[in-house]
């Protein structure tokens, strides 16, 4: 089990359901993204998700994009993040994961990135255009470093999809609430509940989850609003929140 695993389970032990942030590190700037990350941690943001800016982050929405693309015209560099993000981790003593896209860790080097990554404690990694079949090397060495590789499950995966996915994560399993990208509306239809079904059912192929009777590190990707977040099944214990700081800081 993976020290995010470890951490998630005991602080479910105080709350139903956890929230996890989001920010693009240089958007607006590293300094906006300082403070806004103070007042996440003092409201009680129990993991927070740093995005590493790229030219074409295929998974995101126009909204997150955008910021992505204005990041990187200020000037944002990889460098900058890992520092920044080295800073970040030694302030404040809850978990940072690094979202990203392959292309990083390819040009940086693989090896060198997640040896980074682990001596300034990031916990684990969020790579959506990664797959396991593609990633062996990168799985190896973040469970070598004791790093949670999260696996991505989508409203199109089928069982079978979901199962080599599971086995192949740790963390918690990062669940996309519906077709598309990031950032907009969901509908949490009748297919949703069905689809969360076949999440639940994938979840208990890993026997240090299945052990907690319930799917624990398992949450939707997609909602929007607090109304959202209320319509996600109890089986939802990690809630996202992706877009709210880039729209709050009025994108257009």
């Amino acid at each position: 089990m993976s020290s995010l695993e470890e951490y998630i389970r005991t602080r479910l032990q105080d709350r139903r359901i956890l929230l996890m942030t989001h920010l693009v590190l240089g958007y607006p700037s590293f300094e906006v993204n300082r403070q806004v990350i103070r007042q996440m941690v003092e409201n009680g943001v129990d993991l927070i998700e740093l995005q590493i800016p790229f030219s074409e982050p295929v998974a995101d929405g126009p909204m997150i994009l955008k910021a992505n693309q204005e990041a990187i015209a200020q000037g944002a560099k990889v460098e900058q993040c890992l520092h920044f993000a080295g800073e970040i981790t030694a302030e404040f003593h809850i978990p940072f994961l690094f979202m990203t896209y392959y292309n990083i860790l390819f040009k940086y080097g693989m090896e060198g990135f997640i040896e980074r990554c682990s001596n300034m404690n990031i916990k684990g990694f969020i790579i959506p255009d990664l797959p396991p079949e593609e990633g062996r090397d990168y799985l190896d060495l973040a469970r070598k470093s004791e790093m949670a590789p999260i696996q991505i499950f989508a409203p199109t995966s089928t069982r079978e999809r979901m199962q080599l996915l599971a086995q192949n994560g740790a963390g918690f399993i990062y669940c996309v609430a519906r077709r598309g990208v990031t950032g907009k509306k969901t509908d949490f239809s009748k297919d949703f509940s069905n689809y969360i079904s076949a999440i639940v059912f994938s979840s208990f192929v890993r026997r240090d989850w299945s052990s907690a009777g319930d799917s624990r590190t398992s949450r939707p990707g997609g909602a929007a609003t607090i109304s959202d977040a209320a319509a996600a099944p109890r089986t939802c214990r990690l809630q996202w929140d992706s877009a709210s700081v880039p729209r709050r800081m009025s994108i257009s």
